[in-house]
């Protein structure tokens, strides 16, 4: 996969540390090219090591965006047994629902490290806490300027409508 650089962190807790990645838009087929940042992020972070685990999220498609970022992930050397898939969550919260639900109970899980654009990570990391997951922040600093300031700033002012959507959506049981 171009661009892909695997970090040689050393992680000293035994136990996985499993990366979110919650997904965006996909273009004919093809990661957008946020979607191709967030998943480069995080491989960038965690590798091929064994104790790394990719939990891949969204489900617009066809392809989903979950399988779109698996097909990176795969081509870059992650083994498939790695990659935990959401193919079904059409949205930020159902993927933040979706990672609670196949996350609760795993205790091989060490570190949980939430990844996602700069300007989408607060509500990210606001809806994990809300469903019970305590994730680390992973945000790509480089987005901004791949974007561009004044898309960054309509994405940012987007993000500030959606969160209290999502907190209604959820007060509701929704």
């Amino acid at each position: 996969m171009t661009g892909l650089k695997e970090s040689h962190l050393r992680m000293s807790a035994p136990g996985l540390t499993v990366f979110i990645i919650f997904g965006a838009r996909i273009v004919d087929g093809k990661p957008s090219p946020a979607l191709q940042r967030r998943v480069e992020n995080a491989f960038a972070l965690g590798g091929t090591r064994p104790e790394t685990r990719y939990l891949v999220t969204g489900g617009w498609g066809p392809p989903t965006e979950a399988a779109v970022m698996e097909e990176l992930l795969v081509a870059g050397g992650v083994p498939a047994t790695q990659i935990i898939r959401d193919r079904e969550s059409r949205n930020t919260l159902a993927s933040a629902r979706a990672a609670a639900r196949l996350l609760k109970g795993r205790a091989d899980i060490r570190r949980i490290v939430a990844v996602s654009s700069s300007y989408h990570l607060p509500r990210c990391m606001l809806l994990l806490r809300l469903v019970g997951v305590r994730a680390e922040r992973a945000p790509v600093d480089s987005e901004r300027a791949a974007m561009g300031t004044g898309a960054w700033l309509y994405a940012c002012a987007r993000e500030a409508v959606a969160i209290p959507g999502n907190l209604l959506l959820m007060a509701l049981g929704r």
